[in-house]
């Protein structure tokens, strides 16, 4: 009797251990959001993901955040598969990188980070905009390297030249640049608005070819080394640079070739006097080789090459996660970044979801 309740007593102390051994791996299981081929994403990797996205964008708050996913036509279950959405893509992105035996250049990646920590000036602020973007250096260093790997592998896989796509030049064209007016200008620089002031108004009273004379001298006195009498102070086509609220100033004062715009410009801290030198309108029914500048036709090469990568990149990563078959798991109940019933319910937004 002794030995047969001892028995018990050992198969119980097993059983309880099996027990234990079973509740610890049931709290340290981890609910899987999506599978594909042998690749699994989990729940906590998509709420890591969104606590950091939410960190960096200032969308703690569950009220703002609720605002921001109303803003985007988004519940949290179209936001969750937006998320596993994008680290599928980038997954299959590095596991096809790696089939082809692609690494990242950590040459680009050491120097991305130290132009980054130079932009920022200092370790502390390089500690501030880490701890915004919610990242670790480590972390920071690894979405480099896979941006690199990801470069790669487009360039690899993919290639247009749009020189030999003639049709798809004048089509970009049609659509995007028709009637649209480009001018060039020639700048003068100033480190300060009085400099800048002065030589506007010694530049006001001259027109024509005086005028053009005088803003080419000028060239040699102005503050920047980049603007000299041998380039006339040129600064190329404004469809080429990015001039923000200059550029509507411009527009507003209908330049045409020879005006000298009547207000200094900044720009980044420095100050502007502009002159246009030439003005050019993209007809409604002009082709490629209609354009006359050799400047504003490579322009338009690469705007339509973008334009055109943009798409070839795109349908190839759709095409490797239509062939992963990803399959996403229910959404569970209680996420931490379930805001639904915060959401303004306008009709609008009820009729869509």
């Amino acid at each position: 009797m002794q030995r047969y309740v001892k028995g018990i007593g050992s198969l119980l102390c097993a059983g309880l251990v099996l027990f234990a051994l079973a509740a610890i791996a049931g709290c340290s299981s981890r609910d899987i959001a999506a599978t594909f081929y042998d690749e699994k994403i989990y729940e906590d990797e998509v709420t890591d993901y969104t606590a950091n996205f939410r960190t960096a964008r200032h969308y703690t708050d569950d009220n703002i955040w609720a605002e921001y996913l109303a803003e985007q036509d988004l519940t949290t279950k179209t936001w969750r598969e937006r998320v596993i959405g994008t680290m599928a893509e980038d997954r299959l992105i590095q596991r096809k990188a790696k089939e082809l035996g692609i690494q990242p250049d950590q040459e680009r990646v050491d120097e991305q980070v130290s132009q980054m920590k130079q932009s920022l000036g200092s370790d502390d602020a390089w500690k501030d905009y880490l701890s915004e973007m919610g990242q670790t250096e480590q972390e920071y260093r690894v979405s480099l390297e896979e941006a690199s790997v990801e470069q790669q592998l487009y360039l690899h896989e993919l290639s247009f030249d749009a020189q030999q796509n003639t049709d798809v030049i004048n089509a970009y064209i049609t659509k995007n640049l028709s009637d649209r007016v480009v001018n060039r200008y020639s700048a003068l620089c100033y480190d300060s608005q009085e400099a800048a002031q002065t030589a506007l108004d010694e530049l006001k009273g001259l027109s024509g070819d005086e005028l053009k004379s005088r803003f080419v001298q000028m060239t040699a006195t102005d503050d920047s080394n980049e603007t000299t009498v041998e380039n006339g102070g040129d600064i190329g086509w404004d469809i080429a640079m990015y001039l923000g609220d200059v550029q509507e100033s411009l527009n507003n004062e209908l330049l045409t070739t020879g005006d000298l715009s009547q207000q200094v410009h900044q720009i980044d801290g420095r100050y502007y006097v502009l002159l246009c030198t030439d003005r050019y309108v993209f007809k409604s029914n002009i082709s490629y080789e209609d354009i006359p500048d050799s400047e504003l036709r490579q322009f338009v090469i690469d705007a339509v090459t973008v334009d055109k990568w943009q798409d070839m990149t795109t349908q190839y990563v759709s095409q490797l996660v239509e062939n992963a078959g990803v399959q996403v798991k229910p959404m569970p109940k209680n996420l931490p970044y379930d805001v639904d019933d915060l959401i303004p319910q306008t009709e609008a937004y009820k009729a869509k979801h």
